[in-house]
C-alpha cells in the first residue's frame, strides 16, 4: 500500500514501525502483508489516497491470526 495524506491527519500503527502520524501532503508506506491499523486523528476528516498492489486471485484484505 502507497498512500497520501489529502487532508487532515492519520494516525498508522504497524507491530514492526509503532505509531505514526502523517499530515496533510505527507506520504507513507505499508509493506506487503505488514498488518497495521489507520485512523483519522485531529479536530477534522482525513482524507487519503492509496494504491494496493494485490496478488492476482487474493482478498484485498484478511484478519489477523
Amino acid at each position: 500500500e502507497y498512500a497520501v495524506v489529502l487532508e487532515g491527519a492519520v494516525e498508522i500503527t504497524t507491530k514492526d514501525l509503532g505509531t505514526k502520524i502523517y499530515q496533510a501532503g505527507e506520504a507513507y508506506h505499508n509493506a506487503k502483508n505488514a498488518a497495521h491499523t489507520a485512523r483519522a486523528v485531529g479536530d477534522k476528516p482525513a482524507k487519503t489516497i492509496a494504491t494496493l498492489i494485490i496478488d492476482k486471485g487474493k482478498p484485498l484484505s484478511q484478519p489477523v491470526k
